[in-house]
């Protein structure tokens, strides 16, 4: 068994290689497509890669020799009784099958090894899982009956018929989904007081979109083949290319449903200021890792979806010429192993060549050895000729045969060369494309600079405004005091002429009614007179009236 399950790992490798470049052309073919279609032709080659992997295994499972270990073995070619050098020149073996034995010898040594690493990732799973079971339980509170109702009408408005829960948690940094069957929604402790009502409405949507899409089981059962293969990169990068594409098609659903772009827009960037590192992988986020959060600023605003960066281009033409020389490998060995020759047998010489055997054996015969001068020929028509006088061997090349194989090697060199030209083409062309988004983003970054800028002067125009409002305010107040100190002087005026205080008003010079005395014509009026005037027109510590000059009282 380990045999089959270190073959299969083997396998996957130069499989994962071959998704990824499918993964290459689907994303540059798809690069004006929806996120939606996108995600389900991406999950679709990591479902193929799966199901691969599992066919893989029953295929060598069921070609265990029944002795494992003796099959493992090297098999020794002997000409007279001994080893020599030119064994694998001999038999036909090559560099691929002498890897090949060395895998199948220590196929218990790697599988062991690959299973402890298997074990502890397994063992950090289940505590992701034990944990969000503990999030669930403790510092989590159901928020208000308002948010309930809405989250209600979300639920309506998405069409998800199973029960959905939010839970405020204090243990989070940023918005979750954890759970299938009964989903939760675990918001971080205060962030409802932090952000406007429609920027939370459009978390929500974004959240009841994963729940909606099931993202949660999907999301699980890819870091179950992610901690499967783990050693493998090509996993590991569709995986990351799945993942983005999710939170697109939610960010979709959700715009689709606020109707605003810029309250999704500012919420992404208001919680990629809580988003921690360390969050549980399980857990579908709502901001994700920088990449990703980049990504889907740039797809928002630009409603442009990525395309592939320079590594990814690397990495790309790296798996082409990895995967078209093993595919070299494989036919040079498949004609190798496929020639049609009949045994021949020496029985004269005592030694006997078959070509149906795999791998190639030559064993000694029980008949009379020959003299030291006759030397052994023995010919394949896809070797070169060997030829042995008892002591020594030497190797006669036959040139016809390694000609026609050299013509053939060149122009499968020629043929890779130009693949690899055109791969290197189509990174050119892939960089130009990102230079352009990165001078988009910038021209984007230079813009929200700008609208930062006007918005700070315009806070503090806004704000010398308020200063000069207020400033009119207490003048005005002023003015009205005025106003009314005014009136009663000319209440006065009509008080001091009615009691006949004066003869006329143009008599009238002067007059102080103060808290101390009541003055007219700098004449100090009797007690009772200031009385009266005192009760009526001084009602606090700080009222006083005077004037001079002279007075009408039409004016």
């Amino acid at each position: 068994m380990s045999t089959a399950i270190c073959w299969t790992l083997v396998h996957s490798i130069w499989q994962g290689l071959l998704l990824a470049l499918f993964a290459g052309i689907v994303l540059f073919a798809t690069r004006t497509s929806r996120p939606a279609l996108r995600y389900y032709l991406l999950s679709g080659l990591f479902v193929l890669f799966a199901g691969a992997t599992l066919v893989t295994f029953i295929w060598e499972w069921n070609n265990i020799p029944a002795d494992e270990t003796a099959a493992a073995m090297p098999q020794l070619t002997e000409v007279n009784g001994r080893p020599h050098a030119f064994d694998s020149i001999a038999t036909g073996e090559s560099y691929l099958q002498q890897l090949a034995q060395f895998l199948s010898l220590h196929a218990l040594l790697i599988v062991s090894v690959w299973g402890c690493i298997l074990s502890y990732r397994l063992v950090r799973t289940g505590y992701a899982i034990f944990y969000t079971r503990y999030i669930r339980d403790h510092r989590s509170t159901p928020l208000t009956a308002d948010w309930q109702q809405r989250l209600t009408s979300l639920c309506a408005r998405l069409k998800i018929s199973k029960p959905v829960r939010m839970l405020e948690s204090g243990l989070i940094q940023m918005p979750a989904v954890f759970g299938h069957w009964k989903p939760v929604i675990f918001i971080p402790a205060g962030l409802l007081a932090q952000l406007p009502p429609d920027q939370v409405e459009a978390i929500l949507a974004h959240e009841l979109a994963h729940v909606r899409r099931s993202d949660f089981l999907i999301n699980l059962l890819q870091n179950m083949v992610e901690t499967i293969f783990f050693f493998n990169p090509a996993v590991w990068w569709l995986s990351s290319l799945i993942r983005q594409e999710r939170e697109h098609c939610c960010d979709d659903i959700a715009i689709a449903q606020t109707g605003d772009k810029k309250q999704l827009v500012r919420a992404l960037v208001s919680f990629k200021q809580f988003a921690i590192t360390n969050h549980s992988r399980l857990a579908v986020g709502f901001p994700g890792d920088r990449n990703s959060f980049i990504n889907r600023i740039a797809r928002i605003v630009q409603n442009k979806n990525r395309t592939i960066n320079s590594a990814e281009s690397l990495f790309l033409a790296l798996s082409l010429t990895v995967v078209g020389m093993l595919t070299l490998a494989f036919v040079q060995h498949n004609q190798q192993g496929n020639g049609q020759v009949p045994p021949v047998t020496s029985k004269t010489h005592g030694v006997q060549v078959s070509k149906n055997t795999a791998p190639a054996l030559i064993t000694r015969d029980t008949t009379p050895k020959p003299s030291k001068d006759t030397p052994i020929i023995i010919r394949d028509a896809k070797l070169p000729k060997i030829v042995s006088d008892g002591k020594k061997a030497q190797v006669v090349a036959d040139t016809p045969h390694m000609d026609a194989d050299n013509v053939q090697l060149r122009a499968e060199k020629e043929e890779l060369e130009t693949a690899i030209k055109e791969m290197n083409a189509k990174r050119e062309d892939l960089e130009a494309v990102q230079r352009e988004i990165n001078a988009k983003q910038e021209q984007l970054e230079i813009a929200q600079k700008e609208t930062n800028a006007k918005q700070e002067r315009l806070a503090a125009a806004q704000k010398d405004m308020e200063i000069k409002q207020k400033q009119l305010m207490i003048d005005r107040e002023q003015l009205e005091k005025e106003k009314q100190k005014l009136q009663a002087i000319r209440e006065i005026m009509e008080d001091i002429m009615k009691q006949h205080l004066v003869g006329s008003a143009k008599e009238l010079k002067s007059f102080s009614l103060t808290h101390e005395a009541f003055i007219i014509n700098g004449e100090k009026q009797t007690a009772e007179v200031y009385q009266w005037f005192k009760n009526k027109y001084i009602h606090s510590a700080t009222d006083a009236y005077q004037a001079e000059g002279q007075f009408s009282v039409d004016h």
